[in-house]
């Protein structure tokens, strides 16, 4: 024929110069729609929802919950498609299949899926994930024939992967291709490109024609094999020089930090699940790859370490598996630390089930890698135990645990009152800032923070009550808590300086004269100095003096404030840190002068008050806090 490709042998000139991949990407695009024409349309569908996302405001977030449902119903419409190519189903079952795909993906959509909250990332992950191994298992479906349901399997598989990833790649080259033509056209001709015209071009390539060429191949992925034969180049350089060295390197790693943890019996660090994760899933999947190299002579090696593997990793799960449970006591359940420890056991039974094997001299474990990696991630994804709901269960209980510790906790709901947002308004005398321990505002915030972000600030209401959607975040809403963090070790609090804020009223003054007064500690005497009206300071009290035709003196406990003040932690809890400012509360700031007589004399209202905290010596402790400056006004009676 005419458009054969030219061989070393022949040196006949092709009449098409277009290359053998793109005319067969052409042609599978081309019968595309007969043989899997939803999946088509729902690339067509998300191509167009975001080119009008593009043009409108907030409108990639509804494209996204569009496009999440897509996702997952194209991965089951199309392994519906595939059985119906293969003959498993009928053409009934499978249009009532795909209705079913369709509905579920669109309620999906509609009711459940939230681009704002980071757990439905987590959800779709899972998902989608599941959805992948079930497409997986398509060509096994109503096969009986055990040697050939693993060859099929394989070979299913790795021709999709390498379909996936060739249009993909091709994708991107006629999508720089398409923005370079463009960009020359409007250079060369000085035309004005639309606002949206790359955006759409990348749209159309890759949400448009990747799917629709993939999917096109169908007749590839359900035609009968021509022949076993020796495993694919590919494959025999990806599990010689890629599986082998990576997947040893990694275990040796792991094992010789085992010998480490149980060596000196350190908590392992929280990056070992993470770690054993991707050994284990890396494994597992990159031996269903390496399936035709489990008879071949050449690559003994790589079939042994594949048998072996399981072996290796069941005896370094229960290392990672105490890591996580580690953290979950520490900090509570969220959705990654959930399916870490999900798809750790998941592993776990995948390593048993290898061991098994390896013992009993059977071939490696295959389908069963799909089949329990899937039912965990869908498992994980919704109901009573899944991640969402357990994880959201454990940081409500974390939240109340601390706020009842904290003293803001009564029946199960907060007792004080939220700091408005964005104002400066200072809080009720009985809702002040009190000190408490790091460690237990840490696990207040960290909760408020991870309910606001990962389920919504609807989350919170069941704890803090109505109005937390008003805080444009979770540390927001922990900022307005009338708590501070305590801080440990030595740094404690020295020094405090109140005052009273700018333009807050106080009422109930008196008439009479008014006097400004102030007084320090040091260097100035203790005894009261000259003047109409003098302070004198002593410990945490004070005392007016008066001199004058009439001379009279009257005490000031200021206890209540100095305890108040002091209760409230330090500022900071760096070297030099520890002192803290204050505001003076209007219900406070004014006190009655009454002499010894018991006479009243005035008014006293305080504007400044600063106090200290003596330092520790060889020989003493370190002091109580006492008055070190007063700043006020004195209203004394005609």
């Amino acid at each position: 024929p005419a458009d054969v490709l030219p061989t070393p042998s022949s040196p006949t000139v092709p009449v098409s110069r277009i290359p053998l991949a793109v005319r067969t990407y052409a042609r599978d695009a081309a019968g595309a729609f007969a043989l899997a024409p939803v999946e088509v349309l729902l690339g067509l569908f998300v191509t167009v929802a975001f080119s009008v996302a593009l043009r409108g405001t907030d409108g990639l977030d509804e494209w996204s919950r569009i496009a999440a449902s897509a996702a997952l119903a194209l991965l089951l419409v199309f392994g519906l498609s595939l059985l119906r190519a293969r003959g498993v189903i009928g053409d009934a079952a499978r249009w009532a299949g795909t209705a079913l795909v369709l509905a579920a993906a669109a309620a999906y959509g509609v009711w459940v899926a939230d681009t704002r909250l980071e757990t439905e990332a987590w959800r779709f992950a899972a998902l989608l994930g599941a959805a992948a191994m079930a497409l997986s298992l398509v060509p096994v479906v109503g096969m009986h024939d055990h040697e050939r349901r693993r060859r099929d399997f394989w070979r299913f598989n790795a021709l999709l992967l390498a379909r996936i990833v060739s249009v993909v790649a091709y994708g991107g080259v006629l999508f720089a291709a398409l923005a370079g033509a463009v960009k020359a056209v409007s250079s060369l001709f000085e035309l004005k490109t639309p606002d949206h015209l790359y955006q759409d071009l990348f749209g159309a390539v890759f949400f448009a024609l990747v799917p629709w060429v993939v999917a096109g191949g169908v007749p590839e992925l359900v035609a009968e094999p021509a022949g076993e034969g020796r495993a694919p180049r590919a494959i025999r350089l990806l599990g010689r020089f890629l599986y082998a060295p990576v997947l040893m390197v990694y275990l040796a790693i792991l094992a010789a930090y085992a010998v480490k943890v149980v060596a000196t019996g350190e908590m392992p660090k929280n990056l070992l699940s993470p770690i054993i994760l991707l050994a284990g899933i890396g494994g597992f999947l990159g031996s269903l790859l390496l399936e035709p190299l489990r008879r071949d002579p050449e690559h003994a090696g790589v079939a042994r370490l594949v048998r072996v593997f399981p072996a290796v990793l069941l005896a370094l799960l229960p290392l990672a598996t105490w890591a996580v449970w580690v953290r979950r006591d520490q900090y509570g359940w969220t959705e990654s630390r959930y399916l870490r420890f999900a798809l750790l056991l998941a592993l776990g039974v995948l390593a048993a089930a290898g061991v098994y094997r390896l013992a009993r001299r059977r071939e490696p474990v295959l389908l069963l890698v799909p089949v329990v990696l899937g039912a965990t991630l869908l498992l994980s994804a919704f109901g009573p135990w899944g991640a969402p709901a357990v994880s959201r269960r454990s940081q409500e209980a974390r939240l109340r645990q601390g706020l009842a510790q904290a003293g803001l906790l009564r029946d199960g709901r907060y007792t004080g009152t939220l700091q408005p947002p964005d104002t400066g308004v200072a809080l009720p005398a009985a809702d002040t800032r009190r000190t408490i321990p790091s460690e237990l505002h840490a696990q207040v915030t960290g909760a408020i923070s991870y309910l606001y972000a990962s389920h919504g600030p609807e989350s919170l209401r069941g704890v803090l009550g109505p109005g937390v959607e008003r805080y444009g975040g979770g540390w927001e809403v922990a900022k307005a808590l009338p708590v501070r963090p305590g801080c440990e070790g030595d740094e404690e609090l020295q020094e405090v300086h109140a005052s009273l804020p700018a333009q807050l009223p106080v009422p109930g003054l008196a008439g009479g004269t008014l006097y400004r007064v102030q007084r320090a500690a040091n260097p100035e005497p203790p005894g009261p100095q000259a003047g109409p009206v003098q302070l004198q300071l002593a410990g945490t009290g004070l005392r007016v003096h008066a001199a004058g035709p009439e001379r009279w003196a009257a005490q000031v406990d200021l206890h209540a404030l100095v305890a108040r003040l002091t209760s409230t932690g330090p500022d900071g809890c760096g070297p030099g840190d520890r002192f803290a400012s204050a505001e003076i509360l209007a219900g406070e700031a004014v006190r009655p002068l009454v002499d010894e007589a018991g006479r009243a004399r005035g008014q006293l209202v305080l504007t400044e008050v600063g106090l200290t905290r003596p330092e520790a010596s060889a020989d003493t402790a370190r002091g109580p806090f006492r008055l070190e400056s007063v700043s006020g006004m004195v209203l004394v009676r005609e």
